[in-house]
């Protein structure tokens, strides 16, 4: 199970971590080419203002694709301190984030938002960013996220086959008592540890497969490794009646 950790941390650090860093990096090369001219937002004195008094709307990047699942807009800045009970009032349509003067506002997509003051995403010194400034900006942020990415990929070859074992431990003793009470019920007299046993190499072997399916389809929906898990131990059941008997 640790070397199936490692290689399921190896897969998200090649395949899942790009995908997403390439899709943040293409999102930051769209705003930077969309940026309005005439706009300017200014960080100062704690708090997010712009040239404007209007409400503005942030769609969708492009490179991002759009779930239905997910409300029409992206977010809005307002250059004001509202709060949730507002958002009706204020806006057309429903959005995922809402960035007022002091703080973030991030949908849960069922009516409630989290917040979070600004002062903990932006720096202690003023920023004006505008058409000219937002390359430079970009850059920087581009080379601080890719610091981010880095150390998550390091980081990821001890949380996750740590991760992976407790919680294949865990869905192993679970499914340990379904298979205990299916032998109680067919008349089988094989005790609580023996079945634990039989469970922990059936984990094994069912997410060998599914990392197999999700190498070689990336975009299944099937629950594989539910499914090889107990295909594998009907064909054992089925096969091994005799061997369980004598257990």
């Amino acid at each position: 199970m640790i070397i199936l950790g490692l290689t399921l941390t190896w897969r998200i650090n090649q395949r899942t971590i790009p995908v997403y860093q390439q899709q943040i990096n293409d999102s930051l090369n769209e705003i930077e080419t969309n940026f309005p001219s005439e706009l300017e937002i200014y960080w100062k004195e704690n708090q997010l203002r712009s040239s404007t008094n209007r409400i503005i709307e942030v769609p969708y990047p492009n490179s991002i694709e759009k779930s239905s699942q997910f409300p029409p807009l992206l977010g809005y800045f307002i250059p004001d301190d509202i709060s949730p009970d507002q958002f009706s009032t204020k806006f057309n349509q429903e959005s995922l984030l809402v960035i007022t003067s002091k703080k973030l506002f991030i949908s849960n997509l069922q009516g409630a938002w989290t917040d979070a003051p600004l002062t903990e995403l932006f720096p202690t010194e003023d920023i004006a960013i505008n058409k000219n400034t937002s390359p430079e900006l970009i850059l920087k942020l581009k080379q601080e996220l890719k610091k981010v990415f880095d150390l998550a990929k390091q980081l990821n070859f001890i949380v996750i086959p740590l991760i992976t074992i407790l919680i294949k431990f865990w869905m192993s003793f679970i499914e340990a008592i379904l298979i205990f009470l299916f032998f109680k019920l067919n008349r089988f007299s094989i005790n609580s540890t023996k079945t634990l046993q039989l469970s922990l190499h059936l984990v094994v072997m069912a997410e060998i497969i599914a990392q197999l399916a999700s190498w070689i389809y990336p975009n299944i929906q099937v629950p594989m490794f539910t499914l090889s898990y107990w295909s594998i131990f009907s064909y054992i059941f089925w096969t091994q009646r005799k061997q369980f008997l004598k257990l």
